[in-house]
């Protein structure tokens, strides 16, 4: 009986089918190997099959049960899941490993869980580094972190993605043997994605090989063919056996291309040998387009050809969109061109699409071809919302398996977002063009363009400026140009032919090819290939400020940044200074999301991707487990959800992922949820106050919104104030107030909600006719938080900074006089300072004498009952 059945699996992105009608069975005590070329879908496969991405049709069942029946645990205890280039949080390498229990720990990890983690970090030859922060190690290591991961988490099949790509031979004979091992002793499965055809031959009983998003052919050692190999990977190879096993040598001949071969074994050479500028980094330290082992150009985004990829940047509003065009047409007689409109508004295709918008990539649109040319929008989410930044990278993902001999990539050059620097970095990149007119603002956004290259991609791929005169001096820009080293390669003016073209939905090139703008425009597209190319360079503020106001002079060069990480910030939360190259760590939501799952009957909402939920979710049961928080007669509950943020709904930037998660946890019976921010939707500035008072009014639901700290990222335990300041915002502001209560407050210490704890409070205050109203310091429930306004006195445990700024808060919002702030007695002589202070504070002086008899006697009676066994001893 097959251990994994997948039927009939299909996957689509809006604008692209990925995967097509698979179908295949893996049994017990198989390593299954998903072979193909870069695009093909292998990793969306696996993520499909694990539930990551959800399958547009089709089935997966594992061990005979549906996925889609099973529990995010129940999946978790048959499937896991190494991830390409996964990312690990700032934790040890043994910590690390030991999540992979997390399926079967319920509140802390017990010795068989210890002792499984212990053998795994054993066997895959980690023990020297068990203590070590994982995110100081390598990637090989970290590949080998992931993979020990794994074997502890101990499912029935193993998903494992590209698991060898970070690690020398060595190593990947190393892991790949304790993967066939781990198979064939506990009789389960493996299904690894790989592109090492000799790793695969070696050491899988089965193999899947895909092409165009379908199975090509599935079967043993005797599917890998010559002929597959040619079809599947359009490269030639031979199959010979040494020692006993199959190898594949490719014969390294390119197939595929509709540029002629001679045409590309000098654009290749081209590429390969170009030449950098003055000051540029030597041609020998930039390939950028290496050839594998298949014969094939690894980072090209596809097999067949040798891609040319060209960036025009600029200023928008100069005539950026319509080079790019021009230059794709030109191109377009010379091979296939994919050209990508990278602005949000989407028109940058249009002259070559007759005049008609090419539906955009967030749109659901899919490619449009036109003989040799293929244009491809991203589009934009509406205005206010989403990021368009997170839509460009995802969109060069999914354009990776189209392939061209040319890829032009119109980017928009004056829009501040990281997304926009897809088109520039290495490996999406062999030829920079930027582009500007005279006016001071166009000049700025391209020294602006060079400053981000600089600390992106500062090799030469700078083809040089392209100047757009709209009729001015153009002095500035020859000076610009000068001090920075890179030429003016085209200069264009004004010509009522362009306009013309754009009246009929055409480029000037297709439309008036005998002209002399499309004569220039020709010339410099022949130039493009073995042109001398150069690096970035950036002038400083103070000549970019002289440029603008015209002053003559020599203009300076702005010097590299310093790369090595520098940090100085003061964590307010927990007094600690972080400075020099030592990283504070942060996080937007741990401090509200910790504080909030005191509540047990309030659900705890992250909007945010579901990683966060789940280290806020182990980061609560750590503590819990480890505080011994027990209350009698309240049970500990972690109410926290995701709203599973990714990156399409970043992209588009819509507000139903927040709606579904409301109602997932209204089905399942809260009246009360606190919805915290994530670093994710800060950085999309999401309203997520107004999102939460919609949500209240149209689901019935007591949504509060918990606002993120001012400062990005500037604590560990972050929107911990934010929470305060909702909670108290939430709780009715009580006129009846009842005497003698006393509220006790302080950041999240659980130990201190314990019924031991509470008799221990209660005894230090009932001798001064006081009473604890409602604890924030632990495990309680909404009822009881309720009646925090009706409190005479509020009392924090600890004099912090933080609880400085909480003691404020509830003055604000009380109206009462601002809380006493005292540390947590020890000892005698402490109790009685700690009473006095509260005997004061409460106008209870004169009660004070009696209440420290009080408690002078307990102390004697204590020190009595254990005197015999402690007298004559010495510490």
């Amino acid at each position: 009986m097959s251990i994994l059945t997948v039927n009939g699996l299909s996957f689509s992105y809006p604008s692209l089918d990925v995967i097509k009608d698979v179908s295949f069975e893996v049994m017990p005590g198989e390593v299954v190997s998903i072979l193909g070329v870069n695009g093909a879908g292998k990793s969306t496969l696996l993520k499909c099959i694990n539930r990551i991405l959800k399958m547009s049709s089709g089935s997966v069942t594992v061990s005979g049960c549906d996925i889609t029946d099973l529990s995010s645990r129940e999946l978790a205890q048959k499937m896991s899941f190494v991830i390409q280039g996964g990312r690990f949080s700032s934790t040890s390498v043994f910590d690390a490993v030991l999540l992979g229990r997390k399926p079967y720990i319920e509140w802390d990890a017990t010795k068989r869980d210890y002792e499984i983690v212990k053998d795994s970090i054993r066997r895959l030859g980690l023990e020297e580094y068990a203590l070590r922060n994982v995110t100081e190690m390598s990637g090989g290591e970290s590949q080998k972190v992931a993979l020990a991961r794994t074997i502890v988490q101990q499912t029935d099949v193993m998903l494992l993605d590209e698991p060898t790509s970070a690690l020398d031979l060595k190593n990947q004979l190393e892991v790949m043997n304790i993967v066939r091992e781990e198979v064939r002793r506990r009789d389960i499965a493996a299904v690894v994605t790989m592109h090492d055809l000799n790793l695969a031959l070696r050491f899988s009983d089965k193999f899947l090989m895909v092409k165009d998003r379908r199975i090509y052919s599935m079967g043993g050692v005797e599917t890998i063919t010559a002929d597959a190999i040619r079809d599947v990977y359009g490269v030639d190879a031979e199959i010979a056996e040494v020692g006993g096993h199959k190898v594949v040598v490719p014969l390294r001949r390119f197939q595929g291309s509709n540029v002629d071969a001679k045409a590309r074994l000098q654009r290749e050479r081209v590429l390969n040998s170009r030449q950098a500028g003055p000051g540029s980094m030597p041609s020998s330290s930039h390939h950028p387009l290496p050839v594998d082992m298949m014969g094939y150009i690894s980072n090209s985004g596809h097999p067949h050809a040798v891609m040319l990829k060209i960036s025009v940047y600029g200023k928008g509003g100069i005539g950026k969109s319509t080079l790019s065009a021009n230059i794709s047409h030109v191109l377009s007689k010379k091979g296939t061109v994919l050209h990508v409109g990278c602005d949000p508004k989407a028109d940058s295709t249009r002259l070559l699409s007759g005049g008609q918008a090419v539906a955009s990539f967030l749109s659901g649109g899919k490619p449009s071809v036109n003989g040799a040319l293929t244009c491809v929008e991203c589009g934009g989410p509406g205005a206010g919302k989403g990021c368009a930044g997170k839509g460009l990278a995802m969109m060069f993902d999914y354009i990776a398996g189209i392939d061209a001999d040319y890829r032009v990539c119109d980017v928009l050059g004056d829009v501040v977002c990281g997304g926009f620097s897809v088109p520039m970095r290495e490996g999406n990149v062999d030829v920079m063009i930027l582009m500007t007119s005279e006016e001071y603002m166009s000049v700025y956004a391209m020294n602006n363009i060079l400053r981000g290259m600089r600390n992106i991609n500062d090799t030469p791929v700078i083809l040089g400026i392209v100047l757009n005169s709209r009729g001015g001096d153009a002095s500035d820009v020859r000076r610009f140009s000068e001090a920075v080293g890179i030429p003016i390669v085209l200069e264009l003016g004004r010509s009522d032919l362009f306009f013309k073209a754009e009246q009929e939905g055409r480029t000037l090139c297709e439309l008036f090819p005998d002209s002399r703008e499309a004569r220039l425009i020709s010339g410099f597209c022949d130039s493009i290939e073995g042109a001398r190319l150069f690096s970035p360079a950036c002038l400083t503020e103070e000549s970019m400020e002289a440029i603008a106001r015209g002053k003559p002079g020599v203009l300076s060069i702005e010097p590299p940044s310093e790369r090595a990480p520098t940090f100085e910030s003061f964590d307010a939360d927990r007094n600690i200074t972080y400075k020099g190259d030592f990283i504070m760590p942060a996080c937007t939501s741990h401090g509200a999301a910790d504080l909030a799952m005191m509540l047990n009957d309030a659900a705890v909402i992250l909007h945010g991707p579901r990683n966060c939920a789940y280290l806020m979710e182990f980061a609560f049961r750590r503590r819990m487990a480890l505080s011994k928080a027990d209350r009698h007669g309240m049970k500990m509950r972690c109410n926290i959800y995701s709203t599973g943020l990714d990156a399409m709904s970043a992209f588009a930037g819509g507000i139903d992922p927040i709606y579904e998660t409301v109602r997932r946890v209204r089905d399942d019976g809260f009246d009360t949820a606190f919805l915290i921010p994530t670093c994710s939707s800060e950085i999309m500035a999401l309203d997520l106050a107004d999102v939460a008072a919609k949500a209240s009014e149209e689901l019935s639901m007591n949504i509060i919104p918990v606002k993120a700290d001012e400062v990005f990222l500037s604590s560990k335990y972050g929107s911990a104030m934010g929470f305060f300041d909702a909670f108290l915002k939430a709780v009715a502001k009580s006129s009846e107030v009842v005497p003698g209560t006393v509220n006790v407050f302080s950041r999240a210490m659980y130990g201190m909600s314990s019924d031991e704890s509470r008799e221990d409070l209660d005894r230090l205050l009932s001798p001064l006719g006081l009473k604890a109203n409602v604890r924030m310091m632990g495990y309680m429930s909404v009822s009881e938080a309720s009646r925090f306004c009706a409190g005479e006195f509020d009392i924090g445990l600890r004099d912090s900074e933080f609880n400085r700024r909480i003691a404020a808060a509830i003055s604000a919002h009380t109206g009462r006089r601002e809380p006493l702030l005292l540390d947590i007695p020890e000892g005698l002589a402490e109790t009685e300072a700690w009473m006095s202070e509260v005997a004061g504070y409460t106008g209870r002086s004169g009660m004070l004498e009696e209440a420290l008899e009080s408690v002078r006697k307990r102390y004697a009676e204590g020190i009595a009952a254990v005197r015999p066994f402690l007298e004559g001893r010495r510490v």
